[in-house]
């Protein structure tokens, strides 16, 4: 009966349902064990990459923050020499007994010294509206063009070419230019000889 297995089975030690249960037991704590030991792995490893993350971030962050004020320092440096350039470069215009001028093939006056003024007649505004060809004498145009050409094409330099500009009352007075060409632009000084030449054709 079943008394009498259940006391056969509790005198035998090797009964194979036991085995099992302590086999399955085993196997159950090994898993558990693998389990947290590949859990504490995850985490070093998730707690590793974080840190890592953490300082490339720190690290960039402060890299860009550097690069970002080295192109500040550099951008204002730049900055304060071209408005010191700039300075200069108005100052040297302006206390020029000269005629200084920057001229474009458009046509036009780019800029220009305040000795136009006592020269021509004309203040620096009213002269950067009028195209220069409307200024030079007649009898000159065709030469003054063909000085322009060699300076924009040829990128030759003009140095002591004569014409005559129209005063602003209706006379002529006759400039000396010294002309050099850079990019599409002409940098030219002129010197009054109006005088130098009426003397001259007196003699």
């Amino acid at each position: 009966g079943l008394a009498a297995v259940q006391e056969y089975l509790a005198r035998t030690p090797d009964r194979p349902r036991v085995k099992l249960q302590v086999r399955l037991r085993q196997l159950a704590q090994e898993m558990k064990s693998a389990e947290i030991r590949l859990h504490n792995e995850r985490e070093r490893d998730a707690a590793q990459s974080a840190l890592i993350t953490q300082v490339v971030i720190v690290c960039g962050t402060a890299l860009a923050l550097t690069f970002v004020g080295l192109a500040i320092f550099a951008i204002r440096r730049d900055y304060a020499g071209r408005a010191r350039a700039e300075a200069e470069l108005v100052q040297f215009f302006d206390v020029s007994l000269d005629l200084y001028v920057i001229a474009s093939p458009d046509g036009y006056f780019k800029r220009m010294s305040r000795a136009v003024t006592p020269l021509l007649g004309y203040t620096v505004e009213e002269a950067l509206r009028i195209p220069y060809m409307e200024l030079v004498h007649p009898d000159d145009r065709a030469r003054t063009a063909n000085a322009v050409l060699a300076q924009v094409v040829h990128g030759d330099e003009v140095d002591q070419f004569v014409n005559r500009y129209r005063h602003k009352d209706g006379s002529w007075r006759t400039f000396s230019w010294r002309s050099v060409p850079r990019g599409r632009l002409m940098y030219a000084s002129a010197r009054d000889v109006t005088d130098a030449v009426r003397a001259e054709h007196e003699l």
